[in-house]
């Protein structure tokens, strides 16, 4: 037993300075360029013949993207973002929220603004943005007024997308 030990133990060592001493051997970056530079290109292909691309999949996939489809277009809605710029609850917060949204909508009449009701809470929201940074770019504009603002993430109806 301690014999095959020692014939392993040796043999690793062995092994190793072989390897030590293989990179002195290696040839240069020169001369590897040049070995390169000698093979032949087999990147250009011929582009004038058409091909034939066979597609192999299980049937239940086509079934899965039918499904798909058949949700997202029943949903009628994506995830976007809009500006919350007034909520409040209690006596006359209706009638504020109004005042709010006309407001709004004098200042920035290309915008759509929507009074919501979120029992007990009249809340005002603008516009319909489908990703964060344009949301964050009208917010950064309408700030100065509106300074309590902020941004939320909506359901957003497809037909409000520009």
């Amino acid at each position: 037993m301690h014999i095959v030990f020692a014939l392993l133990f040796f043999g690793a060592v062995y092994a190793q300075k072989k390897g030590d001493e293989a990179w002195k051997t290696y040839p240069s970056n020169n001369a590897i360029a040049k070995a390169v530079a000698k093979q032949p290109d087999t990147t250009k292909k011929d582009t004038s013949k058409p091909g034939n691309v066979k597609i192999v999949q299980d049937f239940r996939l086509n079934k899965l993207l039918e499904k798909h489809v058949y949700i997202n277009d029943s949903i009628g809605t994506v995830k976007g973002y809009r500006i919350q710029i007034f909520s409040s609850s209690g006596v006359g917060s209706k009638k504020e929220a109004q005042k709010v949204k006309t407001e709004f909508l004098r200042r920035y009449p290309k915008t759509t603004a929507r009074l919501d009701f979120d029992s007990p809470n009249f809340k005002v929201r603008a516009g319909t943005f489908r990703t964060k940074l344009e949301a964050l770019k009208f917010h950064n504009e309408i700030q100065k007024h509106f300074p309590h603002s902020f941004i939320i993430t909506d359901e957003i109806e497809l037909e409000e997308l520009d």
